[in-house]
């Protein structure tokens, strides 16, 4: 029996495949016993795992071929029930063109707290596509971070591009444990 018989491979169906084969041969093969115990302690652990893993967001704020305009709502992101009970950890932004004329500054504010989820924004400096090599690094506000299920989070730009185009923003969140 094929372990990954053309399907796309994931943990879980390994683990799956893994099982059912080690079950089927418990009579033939010496530590099956064994085997199949550590193939639970494998999926116990995965489960337990799965909460803490870190997530990405990416908000598609401007489609690439647009400018990007000075808005207090470029685009609103709802936070979805799979999210409730998350926190943002960190925040970078990109876009598709430069800006060759000034430094872009972006916000995410939490329209339910009333509040930016920073305490330093992100900005994207003259001539480079993203924050990551920004001078200035955004900075999560731990008071502001928390998301709940409807939070509406806009994404706002406080100057109009002269050149940037496309805007993309990248939210981590982290499971609150």
């Amino acid at each position: 029996m094929s372990v990954f018989p053309g399907d796309i491979f994931s943990w879980r169906t390994f683990v799956n495949r893994a099982g059912a084969v080690f079950n089927a041969a418990k009579t033939t093969i010496p530590y099956a016993e064994d085997l199949n115990a550590i193939v639970g302690e494998i999926v116990a652990l995965e489960e337990n795992l799965q909460d803490k893993v870190d997530r990405l967001i990416q908000i598609v704020g401007v489609s690439r071929d647009t400018l990007v305009p000075a808005s207090d709502h470029i685009v609103d992101f709802i936070v979805p029930a799979g999210l409730n009970g998350y926190k943002i950890i960190g925040a970078h932004c990109g876009a598709n063109v430069a800006d060759d004329v000034s430094n872009m500054i972006f916000d995410v504010f939490n329209s339910r707290l009333s509040h930016s989820i920073f305490s330093t924004k992100m900005r994207i400096d003259l001539h480079d596509l993203t924050s990551y090599s920004s001078d200035s690094q955004p900075v999560i506000d731990s008071d502001y971070n928390a998301l709940q299920t409807a939070d509406v989070l806009s994404i706002i730009s406080e100057s109009a591009a002269s050149t940037m185009k496309g805007l993309q923003v990248f939210l981590t969140v982290q499971k609150v444990v």
